[in-house]
């Protein structure tokens, strides 16, 4: 069964009507493996059953929405130390003037800067990292795009994300939070 939670939106419009949902995992999934479209088709005749936001939905909220720099969030996941998040990576952004003109490329220290901007919203960190280990950028990512960040933290100061979609691995890496030599 597909089920979602919903919040109004903060940026809607006076004249028009918006929700934002956060889908169940079977909807993420959905989204994840066959885009909006395949969510549209799913749902088109069904008779919808939304429920109250949640923890996780006013989470998502805290995250930053500078226009032109962060992706769109399609669904997302998690609690405690494990969130999934599908983000829409278009081509509007503004990270993609002139890289590279023609034939658009998502720079790897952006997706290094999404991970980092999402994980200290949903965890609560403070700051910068000190250090990125076992960094690594497989395949590039070319608009439009959907893809999916896993976020884990498997220590208190450490976040492991990796980015894929498309059946690809794109970027992974771990970031090292708290004071040096920590």
């Amino acid at each position: 069964m597909l089920t979602a939670t919903y919040d109004s939106c903060s940026n809607a419009a006076a004249d028009s009507a918006c929700v934002d949902i956060v889908l169940s995992k079977e909807g993420h999934d959905l989204v994840r493996d066959g885009g909006i479209e395949a969510l549209d088709t799913e749902l088109r005749g069904r008779s919808c059953c939304i429920v109250p936001s949640t923890d996780f939905a006013k989470q998502l909220a805290r995250l930053p929405s500078a226009s032109g720099q962060m992706p769109r969030i399609l669904s997302g996941f998690g609690g405690d130390d494990r969130f999934s998040l599908l983000l829409e990576v278009s081509s509007e952004l503004s990270w993609f003037e002139g890289h590279f003109p023609g034939q658009p490329v998502l720079p790897g220290i952006i997706q290094l800067h999404w991970a980092n901007v999402i994980a200290t919203a949903l965890f609560e960190l403070d700051g910068l990292p000190h250090h990125i280990k076992r960094l690594k950028f497989s395949n590039v990512i070319v608009p439009p795009r959907i893809v999916e960040l896993v976020l884990e933290r498997p220590a208190a100061n450490e976040v492991q994300f990796r980015i894929h979609g498309a059946g690809l691995q794109n970027s992974q890496g771990r970031l090292v939070f708290g004071a040096s030599g920590s």
